[in-house]
């Protein structure tokens, strides 16, 4: 995992690409996430700094907080 780059982003514009996994550099709350077999990521959970998802992901977005996500295979 990581070996196709990663970024920083706290941006609350909808994210769509291929990636492997989202790390919240800071306190996180997430909008949506979506992905194979992905649930419970909605904004009313807080999810701390150091929390991962791992995972076949296709498109997240954050409602606030700051993630690095590392992409995929293409």
């Amino acid at each position: 995992m990581g070996r196709h780059g990663s970024f920083v982003t706290s941006s609350t514009s909808t994210q769509t690409g291929n990636y492997a996994a989202i790390e919240c550099v800071v306190p996180t709350a997430f909008v949506s996430v979506t992905g194979e077999n992905m649930s419970g990521y909605g904004p009313s959970v807080t999810f701390p700094a150091g929390f991962q998802i791992r995972g076949i992901i296709s498109q997240f977005q954050i409602a606030s907080g700051t993630v690095q996500v590392t992409l995929a295979r293409s």
